[in-house]
């Protein structure tokens, strides 16, 4: 296999870089992944052993934190705008070469940057999609990715001097990432995969992947392409009763005691402190300084990673003040959206119709997203239909853990807690039951 190449600045998001390479060492093997460029020896052009090392690479990930594109040198100029700067070496390197595919990978809540803000010669990397990798789902996001790299034409990026640049790449990846940045492993946020509806190439990146075969049944397309199907799927998937998405009253609804895994619950599909979902939407607001909101995206990243609700007295009100303000309103929107697309690629890539897509959002709003009964379902010989497998089979076994998952989440002693989110399940499974696997019948 050919080797993965991580790009990313050290003071942007090194700890992101680091978790990353441990975890595709993990599945891809210690001899095929590298980042850093720390080890070229003195007397060597670092442009050309850079352009060697990513042209033994099939697969270049930039990694892009919420400081990359503006972090500055010692004189003051911003760092992307040096030609020599080792970052943009290593992206114009491998934008020049069509046999390899660049994925911008965006961590901290970061967003793809503007053509116009970025230099000439990497200005091609505005138009690549980009995945956003989050602590809340970090193995789910990663997966996602690790299913991309694996798709991969084989031999991609192979260069003929790959030799002694290989040998440096092995050497590069020498220097341990955590006495870098140790904290900053687990500092990261914001997540679910950006996607940009104007570009055309690969969802990843710039040449059309070699897609695995995709069952084609009755219940093929997207609910993204169909506005009463999506419109179904976000009233039936509320947490707060069907259509409480479309009433304004939503965005300032807030459950204190939303449970173990959640903590506190807003918005209109009950956004979660524990996965970072607050924040999120909080990041995508991006509060004036006065703003009684901005005092609480620190103690969230805090509350979020200790597992509590301790330091978020008064987000209720915070929250509730600010529920009209139309930019908040559009944040949630923001959020929700970019939720249900992640949901629908997660689905589409398993070869699912738009009711499995609204199984893995209902996963998404109400538990810890399809992943962990995604695997079950492999473990139990089950096979998606996107690799020919059959599509009520896999529904069936996947929308029955999910409702064991949800009324797992029903205090027993508790006659007043909430079944919302086994409700839907069991409404789902209605519909499969009823053969409706593209939502015909019920988004009329």
């Amino acid at each position: 296999m050919d080797g993965v190449f991580i790009s990313y600045r050290r003071n942007d998001c090194a700890g992101h870089a680091g978790r990353l390479y441990d975890r595709l060492v993990d599945r891809l093997g210690e001899g095929n992944v590298f980042m850093d460029i720390d080890a070229i020896e003195p007397g060597v052009d670092f442009g050309v052993r850079i352009d060697e090392a990513i042209g033994t690479c099939r697969l270049l990930i930039v990694l892009i934190g919420d400081d990359w594109l503006e972090i500055t040198g010692e004189q003051g100029q911003r760092r992307l705008d040096d030609p020599a700067d080792f970052v943009r070496l290593e992206i114009a390197s491998g934008l020049r070469r069509e046999e390899l595919r660049v994925i911008p990978v965006l961590v901290e809540g970061a967003s793809m940057p503007l053509a116009d803000r970025l230099p000439d010669d990497i200005k091609p990397l505005a138009r690549r999609n980009a995945l956003e990798l989050s602590d809340a789902r970090w193995r789910y996001d990663v997966e996602r990715l690790i299913e991309v790299i694996e798709r991969a034409p084989s031999g991609a990026g192979q260069s003929a001097r790959g030799g002694a640049a290989t040998q440096m790449l092995r050497v590069l990846r020498a220097r341990p990432w955590r006495t870098l940045a140790a904290g900053a492993a687990i500092a990261g946020l914001a997540a679910v995969l950006a996607i940009r509806p104007e570009d055309k190439d690969d969802e990843l990146g710039g040449a059309p992947r070699a897609t695995r075969p995709v069952a084609t049944t009755a219940s093929s397309g997207s609910l993204l392409d169909d506005e009463r199907k999506k419109r179904f799927a976000l009233n039936l998937v509320s947490p707060f009763g069907d259509s409480a998405h479309e009433r304004p009253e939503a965005y300032g609804l807030f459950n204190a005691g939303a449970g173990e895994g959640c903590g506190v619950a807003a918005g209109i599909i009950g956004f979660c402190s524990e996965t970072g979902d607050i924040r999120r939407v909080l990041l995508a607001y991006k509060p004036a300084p006065g703003s009684r909101l901005a005092f609480y995206v620190d103690p969230l990243e805090a509350a979020e990673r200790k597992h509590t609700t301790q330091g978020l007295d008064g987000l209720e009100e915070a929250w509730k003040a600010e529920a009209a303000d139309p930019a908040f309103q559009r944040a949630q929107d923001r959020v929700r959206e970019r939720t249900l697309e992640l949901a629908v690629r997660a689905a589409l890539d398993d070869g699912l119709g738009p009711l499995g897509q609204l199984a893995y959002y209902g996963s998404m709003v109400h538990l810890a997203g399809p992943e962990p009964v995604r695997r079950r379902a492999l473990d139990g010989g089950l096979t998606p239909p996107g690799d020919g497998g059959d599509e009520r089979a896999w529904l069936g076994a996947v929308l029955a853990m999910l409702r064991k998952d949800a009324q797992a989440q029903i205090p027993k002693d508790d006659d007043d807690a909430d079944p919302t989110a086994r409700n839907v399940f069991v409404r789902m499974r209605g519909l499969l039951a009823q053969d409706d696997l593209g939502l015909t019948k019920r988004s009329r």
